[in-house]
């Protein structure tokens, strides 16, 4: 049996400013991991609404993916990460300067698990690039 391939991606939508209606409200960004396959479903998990406003980094070692949202001072990461049991999507937040550089580092307690994407043995998982 042929185990489905997938390109992943995070997806990044314009959720609207805090609700509240301040002149000064803060953008807000909808995160949403996706994985793509041209022979089984997509698989979208929804991951939550970012304060400020996010951009796709480049992944450090070991890494499938990674974003940044920021607004202010504060910063907060997304990390794809693969697995052997599928892909772990991880989060961190904080001061910019407190944030660890990579969820593969030994900094594991700044980064909690979110999501887990069990997926069977063997599937190919590629990010989404150009």
């Amino acid at each position: 049996m042929t185990r489905p391939a997938y390109v992943a991606a995070f997806r990044l939508q314009d959720a609207g400013p805090t609700p509240g209606g301040e002149a000064e409200a803060a953008p807000r960004t909808q995160v949403e991991f996706v994985l793509h396959s041209a022979s089984a479903p997509s698989v979208v998990t929804a991951l939550g609404t970012e304060a400020g406003g996010c951009v796709d980094r480049p992944p450090h070692e070991g890494e499938l993916l990674r974003v940044s949202c920021w607004w202010g001072p504060e910063e907060s990461h997304w990390v794809a990460r693969r697995e052997s049991w599928g892909v772990a999507l991880l989060r961190a937040e904080g001061p910019r300067e407190s944030l660890p550089e990579s969820a593969s580092d030994g900094s594991q307690e700044a980064w909690e698990l979110r999501e887990r994407l069990s997926l069977p043995s063997g599937t190919v998982v590629s990010p989404l690039g150009p």
